[in-house]
């Protein structure tokens, strides 16, 4: 409950203004963990709204959310279609999990130096060409 940011103004004003909200996994508050009441009642909500079998609420950050969507999406040696430029958790992930990643090419803006959305003709062909023996010339 914050008692040891009371030794310090500074500490006081962390309180006050941000750990005072932070209230999740203590006695009488409900649980990310093991969501039993409004939080449970957020899930369902999120669950309705999107139409799927069940919801959770991501913590940690992104790190955390794409490990577990690699994880549980694909099995080990399984291919995966990646960007050479994108978060480097999928990386890790890649590694960690013994995946294939076949790599999307990136177009480049010559003035500004930044990649173009994807080539969608490209991309097409990458999943046509992992599902058999072709192969893509761009």
């Amino acid at each position: 409950m914050g008692r040891g940011f009371n030794r310090d103004e500074i500490g006081r004003s962390i309180l006050d203004n941000i750990i005072i909200g932070d209230l999740t996994e203590v006695d009488g508050l409900d649980n990310l963990h093991k969501p039993e009441d409004v939080l449970n009642d957020e899930l369902e909500l999120l669950r309705r709204t999107y139409g799927a079998e069940k919801s959770y609420f991501l913590v940690n950050g992104s790190t955390s959310g794409n490990m577990i969507m690699i994880f549980s999406a694909l099995e080990e040696k399984d291919k995966i279609i990646v960007e050479r430029n994108c978060h480097r958790s999928i990386f890790n992930a890649i590694i960690m999990r013994k995946l294939k990643p076949v790599y999307i090419k990136n177009k480049i803006h010559s003035k500004y130096d930044a990649p173009f959305p994807l080539d969608k003709e490209h991309f097409l062909c990458l999943i046509n060409e992992n599902k058999s023996s072709g192969s893509c010339h761009f």
